[in-house]
C-alpha cells in the first residue's frame, strides 16, 4: 500500500536541523518568566481588575498579549493553528464549562490542523494563571480599534494572527529576556517533546495526544536532542567495535603526564655523527638518550 504521506522537502529537513541547534531550553523559558518583560506584562493584566474599561496603549496590549502567548504556549505546547484559531466564542465557552476547584480550566479549539484525527485542541490554563485571560480579554475588548476580529489574539490593528504573527510575538518576547534567535511553536513543542521523553517516558503517550499528534511523529520529528545523542553513542560503539578506537590512549587519557627534565649533553656527544655505524656509536647513543631524557612522576600525583 503507498502511503499518503509526502516526503520531506530539503527546505523542511533544515528547518528541524536549525531548530534543534536553536533549540528554546528549559532555562531559556525560566530567564523568561524572570525577565522583568514577563514582570511589567504580569503587573498590567493584575491591574486590569481596577480599571477594567480603561482603553490600553498599544505598547501594553503587545507585551501582555506576547506574554500570554507564551504563557499558553510554554504550558500546552500546541501549534501555532490552535493559537491563531481560539475564537471569542471558544473562550466564551470554557468560562462556561466546569473548571476545577482551584480555577484551572481548558478552551477547546475545533478549528486545527489534525482536528479529524485527533479531534479538540485543549489549551488548559493552570490555577496559578487562571485570571490572566480575563484580565487579557479585558485589555484586547476595549482596544480602540473598529471591527476586531472574533479571535482571541489578535493584532494591534485588531485582525486575526497568522502563525507568522505568532512566531514574531513569542520572539518578541523572548528577545526581551536574552534569547536571539527566532522562536516559534514549533521549536516549543521539539523541546517539550525532549523533555517529556527523556525525564517522564511513561507520560509520553499522554503529552502526544495532548498535543495532538501520534506517539511516532514526536520521535520522528521532535527528539532533536535524543537523536544527537544516540549518534554520538552509537559511533563511540563502532569505532570499538570496528577497532579504529584508540585504546591505549584513552586508557592513559586521565593519567597524569609525566615531566620531562632536559640535562646537559655528555661532551663527547658532539663526536657522534649519523655516518659512524659502528657498535660502538648504537651503544654510545643511547647512553646519550638515557641521560638526555630523565621520565619523573609528578610529586603528589597517584
Amino acid at each position: 500500500m503507498e502511503t499518503l504521506r509526502r516526503p520531506c522537502t530539503a527546505e523542511e529537513l533544515q528547518r528541524r536541523v536549525l531548530d534543534g541547534q536553536e533549540a528554546v531550553t528549559p532555562a531559556d523559558i525560566k530567564k523568561y518568566r524572570e525577565s522583568e518583560y514577563s514582570l511589567v506584562a504580569m503587573k498590567i493584566l493584575q491591574e486590569r481588575c481596577e480599571m477594567p474599561n480603561a482603553t490600553p496603549s498599544v505598547s501594553d496590549f503587545l507585551r501582555c498579549r506576547n506574554h500570554m502567548i507564551v504563557v499558553i504556549s510554554t504550558a500546552n505546547a500546541h501549534g501555532s493553528g490552535v493559537l491563531c484559531n481560539l475564537t471569542t466564542a471558544d473562550y466564551e465557552n470554557g468560562l462556561r464549562s466546569q473548571g476545577k476547584e482551584d480555577g484551572s480550566r481548558c478552551f477547546k479549539i475545533v478549528d486545527h490542523k489534525t482536528a479529524t484525527t485527533h479531534g479538540t485542541a485543549n489549551i488548559a490554563v493552570g490555577a496559578e494563571e487562571a485570571q490572566l485571560p480575563s484580565y487579557y480579554m479585558t485589555m484586547r475588548n476595549k482596544l480602540d480599534v473598529e471591527n476586531i476580529a472574533p479571535y482571541v489574539f489578535v493584532n494591534s490593528t485588531g485582525t486575526k494572527m497568522s502563525p507568522s504573527n505568532i512566531g514574531s510575538a513569542l520572539t518578541c518576547a523572548f528577545g526581551r529576556s536574552g534569547y536571539n534567535e527566532r522562536v516559534t511553536c514549533s521549536k516549543l513543542r521539539k523541546t517539550a517533546v525532549t523533555e517529556i521523553h527523556t525525564k517522564y517516558p511513561d507520560k509520553k503517550g499522554d503529552i502526544a495526544a495532548h498535543m495532538c499528534h501520534r506517539e511516532t511523529t514526536a520521535a520522528k520529528y521532535y527528539r532533536l536532542i535524543a537523536k544527537e545523542n544516540n549518534s554520538l553513542d552509537s559511533a563511540y560503539l563502532l569505532r570499538h567495535a570496528l577497532g579504529t578506537s584508540d585504546a591505549t590512549a584513552e586508557k592513559t587519557m586521565h593519567k597524569p603526564v609525566q615531566s620531562i627534565v632536559l640535562l646537559p649533553l655528555p661532551a663527547h656527544s658532539n663526536q657522534l655523527t649519523a655516518n659512524n655505524g659502528s657498535h660502538e656509536y648504537e651503544e654510545n647513543k643511547q647512553d646519550i638518550i638515557k641521560h638526555h631524557l630523565l621520565w619523573l612522576e609528578p610529586s603528589g600525583i597517584k
